[in-house]
């Protein structure tokens, strides 16, 4: 297989995963489906064997339609909850990093205070530069504050909920089957 075979592949593969983000076993799926583009490749070549799978979009549209209801993207959520936790983070360091640049303007000192309920202590003096912090139950709020609500929102929870669809259908759930249905050509 050739390099610009491979990418053709690839490309295809990236672009069916996209858009099959909400089927459970997209990865299974997804190996299976290069295992079938690499066998038809090898009788027909790459363009012809990604012809005959059709548009990504469509094929990953095919297995979504077998599903009874929506499933949540458990994966999506927890790099939305990162995200909001990274910034969290970043904006508390920012902060510390700022305090500390004012008592150093100001001759240096220490300086006691509580920040959305979080006790800190910034001190900047000719032998230490230091912020310290105690955490209590609001900085625990505050940290789920941030993660929670995203982790909600990118996961798609309410998905739970759903109620099942009337035009699901199971029994073509098979990768092999889906994917040789697409290539062969015969529908159901």
């Amino acid at each position: 297989m050739t390099l610009t075979d491979l990418l053709r592949r690839e490309l295809f593969l990236n672009s069916f995963s996209w858009h099959a983000q909400d089927y459970p076993q997209s990865v299974t799926v997804k190996r299976e489906l290069r295992r079938e583009l690499t066998a038809a490749a090898a009788e027909t070549g790459m363009s012809a064997a990604i012809a005959s799978f059709g548009n990504p979009h469509r094929l990953a549209s095919d297995y979504l339609a077998n599903l009874e209801r929506p499933y949540p993207r458990w994966s999506s959520g927890a790099w939305w909850a990162g995200a909001g936790l990274y910034t969290i983070t970043f904006l508390a360091l920012s902060y510390a990093l700022g305090v500390n640049d004012a008592l150093q303007a100001n001759g240096g000192g220490t300086l006691s205070t509580v920040v959305f309920g979080t006790p800190v202590l910034f001190t900047h003096t000719t032998d230490q530069i230091s912020a310290g912090f105690q955490l209590t139950w609001a900085s625990l709020g505050w940290f789920l504050a941030a993660t929670v609500p995203l982790f909600a929102l990118g996961s798609r929870v309410w998905r739970l909920w759903a109620r099942p669809s009337a035009s699901a259908r199971p029994s073509a759930s098979n990768a092999s089957v889906s994917a040789k249905r697409h290539r062969t050509g015969w529908s159901d």
